[in-house]
Parts: C-alpha cells; structure tokens; sequence
C-alpha cells in the first residue's frame, strides 16, 4: 500500500512539473532558444507590438493581445504541428473556413467560390442591371476607339472538376452567377467568351487545374 501511495505521489510531481515546463518553456525559449525558429509563411501581415500610451490605455490590452498571438515562441512549430495532425491525422482540411478536401486529396477554396458553385449567392436583377448598364457604357466607349469590347469569363476549378468535389457539398441553385452574367450580357449584345465547355472538353488531355491550388 506504502509503495503505491510513492508511486501515485512520485506521478502526480512529475505531472505538475511537466505541466510547468509546458507554461514557462515558451518565455524561456523566447530569450535562451533552443529549438530552432521556423520562417513564418502565413500570407498576411503579423501584428506588431502596441505602444503604451499612459494617458489612452483602453486598446493596448486588445492590441497587446493581438501581438502576443502572433509572435510568442515557438507559435511557428505549434501551428504547423496542429496542421499536420488534422491533416494526417484526422484526414480533414486544417483550415475549412479557407479550403476543403474533395475526392483525391483535390483541394477548393471556399471563399466566393464554394458559394459560386452551389449557388447560394446569386445577384439581384438589379445589380445585373447595373453591371450591364456599366458594360454596355464601355462597349459604346470603346466603338468611337474603333475597339471592341470582349468579357471573358475564367471558370472556377469546381465548374471544371464537379467530380472531385465532396459529396457532402450539395448544389442549391442550378444557376450560378457566372451563368446570370453570361445570359445577361448575351442577350445584351456584349461579346461574352464562356470558356468552361472548352475547359472542360480539354481536361481529357490533360490537367487544368493543380490538384492542391486554383491554377
């Protein structure tokens, strides 16, 4: 019973010890590195360091906070463990607010595009209204130039590939805004180049878009 009482005590000090170490090695890692920093290549703008003004202290604690979150040490190695772990782990996308996996590891963006491809943010008339009107303006311009005016459409990766897209991802509108556009200004007289029938029609040769980028 003495023995298991030690072992039980012995467990609990070394918990606690490495339950410090994880708090206290970030600082500690920050002014005596040991593990190697890695090249952040998030593609935005970190936040820098708030300057404390005695007499307006209202937003340096958000401010401060912010800076924090994007610089303390080893947040670099953290967010790429996170990533992998989700990614190889649980096979899920690490960031489904940016991208999603569909069928054979092919990546899609989510932003506009998912919503493009389910269409669920389709235009108002008026706002085709206006965009023809504006085109139409354009077109009249460029006539006393001796130039003609041509709108080509560049289609998504999901229009092109709809197979690889999950099957969870569910199609609410048949018509999408690129269709809206693309029958407006036709019936407008604007010349309108749809390139998806062609795109589609060439990926039998060949790849159109990279599996893990919308290029």
């Amino acid at each position: 019973m003495k023995n298991t009482n030690n072992i039980l005590k012995y467990r609990d000090i070394a918990i606690s010890i490495v339950f410090i170490l994880f708090l206290v090695f970030p600082t500690l890692q920050k002014y005596y590195p040991i593990v190697p920093e890695l090249e952040n290549t998030e593609n935005r703008k970190m936040a820098i360091k708030p300057v404390l003004h005695i007499d307006f202290l209202d937003p340096f604690p958000q401010e401060f906070e912010k800076y924090y979150n994007d610089n303390f040490s080893l947040r670099d190695q953290l967010v790429r463990l996170r990533s992998s772990f989700i990614l190889n782990t649980l096979h899920q996308s690490p960031m489904p607010d940016k991208v999603i996996f569909g069928k054979g590891d092919w990546l899609f963006l989510v932003k506009n595009e998912l919503s493009e491809y389910r269409g669920t943010n389709l235009f108002s008339k008026d706002t085709i209204d206006i965009i023809t009107k504006e085109l139409l303006k354009r077109k009249d311009y460029l006539k006393t130039k001796n130039s003609k005016l041509y709108i080509v459409v560049a289609p998504t990766k999901y229009s092109v590939y709809p197979e690889y897209v999950p099957d969870y991802v569910d199609v609410i509108n048949e018509t999408s805004r690129t269709d809206q556009i693309i029958t407006a200004l036709q019936k407008s007289g604007i010349n309108t180049l749809d390139l998806r029938p062609e795109l589609i029609n060439a990926k039998k040769h060949g790849i159109i878009y990279y599996k893990t980028d919308n290029h």
